[in-house]
Protein backbone atom coordinates (compact mmCIF):
# COMPACT_ATOMS: atom_id res chain seq x y z
CA UNK A 1 0.00 0.00 0.00
CA UNK A 2 1.33 3.43 -0.96
CA UNK A 3 2.42 5.67 1.91
CA UNK A 4 -0.12 8.39 2.72
CA UNK A 5 1.70 11.59 3.69
CA UNK A 6 -1.48 13.01 5.19
CA UNK A 7 -2.46 10.08 7.44
CA UNK A 8 0.42 7.65 8.01
CA UNK A 9 2.85 8.36 10.88
CA UNK A 10 6.14 9.95 9.78
CA UNK A 11 9.46 9.06 11.38
CA UNK A 12 13.14 9.38 10.51
CA UNK A 13 13.07 6.21 8.40
CA UNK A 14 10.10 7.35 6.27
CA UNK A 15 11.28 7.17 2.67
CA UNK A 16 10.82 10.08 0.29
CA UNK A 17 9.47 9.44 -3.20
CA UNK A 18 7.70 11.38 -5.92
CA UNK A 19 4.46 11.37 -3.87
CA UNK A 20 6.00 13.69 -1.24
CA UNK A 21 3.72 16.56 -0.30
CA UNK A 22 4.38 19.54 1.95
CA UNK A 23 1.71 18.62 4.52
CA UNK A 24 1.09 19.65 8.11
CA UNK A 25 2.21 16.21 9.28
CA UNK A 26 5.59 16.78 7.61
CA UNK A 27 5.87 20.16 9.31
CA UNK A 28 5.01 18.63 12.69
CA UNK A 29 7.64 15.92 12.29
CA UNK A 30 10.37 18.35 11.24
CA UNK A 31 9.46 20.78 14.02
CA UNK A 32 9.77 17.94 16.54
CA UNK A 33 13.19 16.99 15.10
CA UNK A 34 14.60 20.45 14.43
CA UNK A 35 12.94 22.59 17.09
CA UNK A 36 10.40 25.39 17.07
CA UNK A 37 12.60 27.57 14.85
CA UNK A 38 12.03 25.21 11.90
CA UNK A 39 10.76 27.00 8.79
CA UNK A 40 10.38 25.88 5.19
CA UNK A 41 11.94 28.14 2.59
CA UNK A 42 11.69 27.74 -1.15
CA UNK A 43 15.19 26.39 -1.76
CA UNK A 44 14.94 23.89 1.10
CA UNK A 45 11.57 22.59 -0.06
CA UNK A 46 12.98 22.15 -3.55
CA UNK A 47 16.00 20.33 -2.12
CA UNK A 48 13.68 17.86 -0.38
CA UNK A 49 12.01 17.12 -3.72
CA UNK A 50 15.28 16.91 -5.65
CA UNK A 51 15.87 13.21 -5.03
CA UNK A 52 18.99 13.80 -2.92
CA UNK A 53 17.54 12.99 0.54
CA UNK A 54 16.21 9.42 0.80
CA UNK A 55 14.32 9.64 4.09
CA UNK A 56 12.94 12.21 6.50
CA UNK A 57 15.81 11.75 8.93
CA UNK A 58 18.22 13.03 6.28
CA UNK A 59 15.93 16.02 5.72
CA UNK A 60 15.95 16.93 9.41
CA UNK A 61 19.72 16.49 9.68
CA UNK A 62 20.33 18.74 6.67
CA UNK A 63 18.13 21.51 8.07
CA UNK A 64 19.97 21.36 11.40
CA UNK A 65 23.32 21.44 9.58
CA UNK A 66 22.31 24.45 7.48
CA UNK A 67 20.99 26.29 10.52
CA UNK A 68 24.32 25.82 12.30
CA UNK A 69 26.10 27.22 9.25
CA UNK A 70 23.79 30.23 9.18
CA UNK A 71 24.26 30.91 12.89
CA UNK A 72 28.04 30.90 12.45
CA UNK A 73 28.05 33.13 9.36
CA UNK A 74 25.24 35.56 10.23
CA UNK A 75 25.77 38.66 12.39
CA UNK A 76 24.52 38.19 15.94
CA UNK A 77 21.75 40.80 15.64
CA UNK A 78 19.90 38.91 12.88
CA UNK A 79 17.25 36.25 13.39
CA UNK A 80 18.01 32.54 13.45
CA UNK A 81 15.37 31.22 11.07
CA UNK A 82 16.31 30.07 7.57
CA UNK A 83 15.15 33.06 5.54
CA UNK A 84 15.78 32.49 1.84
CA UNK A 85 16.54 36.21 1.43
CA UNK A 86 19.71 35.78 3.53
CA UNK A 87 22.35 34.21 1.30
CA UNK A 88 25.54 33.25 3.11
CA UNK A 89 28.70 32.28 1.20
CA UNK A 90 27.98 28.63 1.96
CA UNK A 91 24.43 28.78 0.64
CA UNK A 92 25.56 30.77 -2.40
CA UNK A 93 28.16 28.11 -3.23
CA UNK A 94 25.54 25.40 -2.68
CA UNK A 95 23.14 27.11 -5.09
CA UNK A 96 25.81 27.46 -7.79
CA UNK A 97 26.78 23.81 -7.34
CA UNK A 98 23.14 22.82 -7.82
CA UNK A 99 23.11 24.70 -11.11
CA UNK A 100 26.36 23.03 -12.16
CA UNK A 101 24.90 19.59 -11.43
CA UNK A 102 22.17 19.69 -14.10
CA UNK A 103 24.53 19.41 -17.12
CA UNK A 104 26.25 16.44 -15.48
CA UNK A 105 22.93 14.73 -14.86
CA UNK A 106 21.68 15.16 -18.42
CA UNK A 107 24.99 14.09 -19.94
CA UNK A 108 25.49 11.03 -17.77
CA UNK A 109 21.93 9.75 -18.02
CA UNK A 110 20.58 10.80 -21.42
CA UNK A 111 23.45 11.50 -23.84
CA UNK A 112 23.47 8.84 -26.61
CA UNK A 113 20.20 7.31 -25.39
CA UNK A 114 18.34 5.76 -28.38
CA UNK A 115 15.91 8.14 -30.01
CA UNK A 116 12.98 5.72 -29.80
CA UNK A 117 13.33 5.69 -26.03
CA UNK A 118 13.64 9.45 -25.71
CA UNK A 119 10.62 10.07 -27.93
CA UNK A 120 8.30 7.53 -26.31
CA UNK A 121 5.19 9.29 -24.99
CA UNK A 122 4.55 8.57 -21.28
CA UNK A 123 1.09 8.32 -19.76
CA UNK A 124 1.93 10.16 -16.54
CA UNK A 125 3.66 13.23 -18.01
CA UNK A 126 2.74 15.71 -20.71
CA UNK A 127 6.31 15.66 -22.06
CA UNK A 128 8.42 12.83 -23.42
CA UNK A 129 12.08 12.74 -22.43
CA UNK A 130 13.19 14.38 -25.67
CA UNK A 131 10.63 17.14 -25.08
CA UNK A 132 11.97 17.60 -21.55
CA UNK A 133 15.50 17.96 -22.95
CA UNK A 134 14.56 20.63 -25.49
CA UNK A 135 12.30 22.44 -23.02
CA UNK A 136 15.18 22.63 -20.53
CA UNK A 137 17.56 23.89 -23.21
CA UNK A 138 15.18 26.48 -24.64
CA UNK A 139 14.19 27.80 -21.21
CA UNK A 140 17.91 28.25 -20.52
CA UNK A 141 18.60 30.09 -23.78
CA UNK A 142 15.36 32.07 -24.12
CA UNK A 143 14.28 32.75 -20.53
CA UNK A 144 16.67 32.24 -17.62
CA UNK A 145 20.07 33.04 -19.11
CA UNK A 146 18.99 36.31 -20.77
CA UNK A 147 17.10 37.44 -17.66
CA UNK A 148 20.08 36.80 -15.39
CA UNK A 149 22.58 38.44 -17.76
CA UNK A 150 20.26 41.41 -18.23
CA UNK A 151 20.06 41.96 -14.46
CA UNK A 152 23.84 41.75 -14.13
CA UNK A 153 24.64 44.03 -17.07
CA UNK A 154 22.00 46.76 -16.70
CA UNK A 155 20.76 49.04 -13.94
CA UNK A 156 17.30 47.92 -12.79
CA UNK A 157 16.05 46.75 -16.20
CA UNK A 158 12.46 45.76 -16.88
CA UNK A 159 12.24 42.00 -16.41
CA UNK A 160 12.10 40.32 -19.81
CA UNK A 161 8.58 38.98 -20.48
CA UNK A 162 7.80 35.29 -20.24
CA UNK A 163 7.30 33.73 -23.69
CA UNK A 164 4.58 31.21 -24.51
CA UNK A 165 6.52 28.20 -23.29
CA UNK A 166 3.51 25.90 -23.49
CA UNK A 167 3.43 26.20 -27.27
CA UNK A 168 7.08 25.25 -27.75
CA UNK A 169 6.85 21.43 -27.96
CA UNK A 170 4.64 21.64 -31.06
CA UNK A 171 5.81 24.96 -32.48
CA UNK A 172 9.46 23.94 -32.24
CA UNK A 173 8.86 20.28 -33.14
CA UNK A 174 10.71 18.94 -30.11
CA UNK A 175 9.71 15.33 -30.82
CA UNK A 176 11.42 15.42 -34.22
CA UNK A 177 14.71 16.88 -32.99
CA UNK A 178 17.90 15.28 -31.72
CA UNK A 179 18.19 14.90 -27.96
CA UNK A 180 21.98 15.00 -27.94
CA UNK A 181 21.91 18.42 -29.62
CA UNK A 182 19.70 19.74 -26.82
CA UNK A 183 22.07 18.38 -24.18
CA UNK A 184 25.19 19.81 -25.83
CA UNK A 185 23.65 23.25 -26.34
CA UNK A 186 22.41 23.30 -22.75
CA UNK A 187 25.75 22.19 -21.31
CA UNK A 188 27.59 24.97 -23.15
CA UNK A 189 25.22 27.71 -22.02
CA UNK A 190 24.94 26.50 -18.42
CA UNK A 191 28.71 26.25 -18.08
CA UNK A 192 29.02 29.87 -19.26
CA UNK A 193 26.47 30.91 -16.65
CA UNK A 194 28.11 28.98 -13.81
CA UNK A 195 31.54 30.38 -14.66
CA UNK A 196 30.17 33.91 -14.60
CA UNK A 197 28.40 33.35 -11.28
CA UNK A 198 31.59 32.02 -9.72
CA UNK A 199 33.36 35.29 -10.58
CA UNK A 200 30.70 37.61 -9.14
CA UNK A 201 31.07 39.70 -6.02
CA UNK A 202 28.38 39.01 -3.37
CA UNK A 203 26.65 42.36 -3.92
CA UNK A 204 26.19 41.60 -7.62
CA UNK A 205 23.75 38.84 -6.72
CA UNK A 206 21.50 41.55 -5.27
CA UNK A 207 21.10 43.43 -8.57
CA UNK A 208 17.43 43.67 -9.49
CA UNK A 209 15.05 43.61 -12.43
CA UNK A 210 11.67 45.36 -12.30
CA UNK A 211 8.53 43.30 -12.86
CA UNK A 212 5.46 44.69 -14.61
CA UNK A 213 3.68 45.24 -11.27
CA UNK A 214 6.59 47.32 -9.97
CA UNK A 215 8.06 44.71 -7.63
CA UNK A 216 11.64 43.55 -8.00
CA UNK A 217 13.41 40.27 -8.71
CA UNK A 218 17.05 40.12 -7.71
CA UNK A 219 19.62 37.76 -9.22
CA UNK A 220 19.21 35.41 -6.26
CA UNK A 221 15.50 35.13 -7.05
CA UNK A 222 16.23 34.35 -10.69
CA UNK A 223 18.78 31.71 -9.74
CA UNK A 224 16.40 30.12 -7.24
CA UNK A 225 13.73 29.93 -9.94
CA UNK A 226 16.23 28.34 -12.30
CA UNK A 227 17.31 25.79 -9.68
CA UNK A 228 13.64 25.00 -8.96
CA UNK A 229 13.08 24.48 -12.68
CA UNK A 230 16.06 22.11 -12.86
CA UNK A 231 14.82 20.10 -9.90
CA UNK A 232 11.28 19.84 -11.25
CA UNK A 233 12.39 18.44 -14.61
CA UNK A 234 15.07 16.25 -13.07
CA UNK A 235 12.47 14.74 -10.75
CA UNK A 236 9.96 14.19 -13.54
CA UNK A 237 12.55 12.61 -15.83
CA UNK A 238 13.77 10.38 -13.01
CA UNK A 239 10.19 9.28 -12.34
CA UNK A 240 9.82 8.23 -15.98
CA UNK A 241 12.99 6.18 -15.72
CA UNK A 242 12.04 4.59 -12.38
CA UNK A 243 8.61 3.60 -13.61
CA UNK A 244 10.05 1.73 -16.53
CA UNK A 245 8.68 3.97 -19.25
CA UNK A 246 11.84 3.23 -21.20
CA UNK A 247 11.87 -0.54 -20.61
Amino acid sequence: MKFDWHRDPINRATKIDETYKNTQSVRRFLTSECGETFRFDRSFMAWIKSGIPKNMGEVADEWIRLRKVLLVERPSHTTSTMDSSIMTPTRRAYLIEQLAEMPRFLTEVFLAMPREQLARAPEEDNLSLIEHLWHINDCESDVYYPRIVQALDHDKPALLPMPDIGSWPLARAYAQRDGDDAIREFVTLRQELVERLQDLEPNQFERVSIRQNGTTFDVYDLLEHLADHDRDHRRRMAVLLRRGVLA
